[in-house]
């Protein structure tokens, strides 16, 4: 078939006749984009074998088109409605949408916690291995879904701060997908920032595991002739400070340290309590005193420096009450 000759399979509209809608081909099954191409067959064959890889395969074989009316304008890389996103997929665009319009798929995705409209709720998410086909979740699948729901989302009156995922490699892909990088966290839907964050306890256990093993150098307030001082935060450190801290059996700076904190074995490395417990205000606060005291070298400073910040750190990404995104909004 002539390429002027092509049609839109569900609206009939042609290049030819209205030059500006563009022909969007259906995706090539694969391993990676397998839920695109479900959704895709859905789309235009509810009543069908939609769910197979066989008729999607015949679907792209076909050279089965859709047309730039099909797809929402956050589905387009550029303005000019030219050239798809990759996890783009149809959606029938409708006056109104609401949460009840949401499907079964998308209900085990989100489940909207109620209350006042002033109070900031989590969308707690349930996303399960059946959740289309048999099949573990990839990527490809995982992004397409999270673009679904936050538009879904939004065209419901719901406004989406931010997602929070742990650092599994699944996640981070599916993230990287939608856009968002170490230089730009945030998903950018619909002329909407939404942000990217990593799981606060699971970094925090991360950091602590590499800090077990490497040693940090970072900048201090101390200069010379202009020129920004370094030093190295250590984890034996926090060992010397331990072990001074446990002479006097009347006043401990930090009494909840044992050696489980100081030498994890491999399954305590897995406990987030243990991380806090070490890389917290009181064991700063007890190394700058050892210091002043006389009692630890003056390199240590900058060790404490680092547990000093990790704590506000993990104190900014837990603690109730005033967020990030509130004083975003001020």
């Amino acid at each position: 078939m002539k390429e002027n000759e092509r049609k839109c399979y569900k609206c009939g509209c042609s290049p030819a006749h209205d030059r500006n809608i563009t022909l969007h081909r259906f995706p090539k099954p694969g391993r990676t984009n397998s839920l695109r191409c479900e959704l895709w067959a859905k789309y235009c064959f509810p009543h069908d074998s939609w769910w197979s890889p066989e008729f999607q395969n015949k679907l792209h074989s076909k050279h089965l088109m859709l047309c730039t009316k099909h797809f929402k304008k956050s589905s387009f890389i550029d303005n000019f409605g030219k050239r798809l996103v990759k996890s783009a997929v149809p959606d029938e665009e409708c006056d109104k949408i609401t949460l009840a319009d949401l499907n079964l798929e998308q209900r085990n995705v989100i489940q909207h916690i109620a209350g006042p409209s002033t109070t900031k709720q989590p969308l707690s998410e349930n996303i399960q291995k059946t959740i289309t086909v048999p099949g573990s979740v990839t990527a490809d699948r995982l992004s397409v879904i999270i673009n679904e729901v936050l538009q879904h989302c939004f065209d419901a009156g719901i406004n989406i701060s931010a997602t929070v995922c742990d650092i599994d490699g699944v996640n981070k892909r599916a993230l990287s997908i939608l856009g968002a990088s170490v230089e730009q966290p945030y998903i950018l839907l619909s002329n909407r920032e939404v942000v990217t964050i990593l799981d606060t306890p699971h970094l925090l256990k991360c950091f602590r595991n590499m800090f077990l093993k490497y040693d940090i150098k970072c900048p201090t307030n101390i200069t010379s002739n202009d020129q920004i001082g370094f030093g190295v935060a250590k984890w034996s450190h926090i060992k010397e400070f331990y072990e001074t801290d446990n002479t006097n059996p009347n006043f401990v700076f930090a009494p909840c340290l044992k050696q489980e904190h100081l030498n994890p074995n491999t399954k305590q490395k897995m406990k987030v309590k243990l991380a806090a417990q070490v890389l917290s205000h009181s064991v700063a606060a007890g190394i700058y005193a050892k210091i002043s005291q006389g009692e630890l070298s003056s390199e240590a400073v900058t060790t404490a420096n680092v547990i000093a910040n990790m704590d506000k750190l993990f104190d900014c990404g837990t603690k109730k009450g005033e967020t990030i995104f509130d004083k975003h909004d001020k």
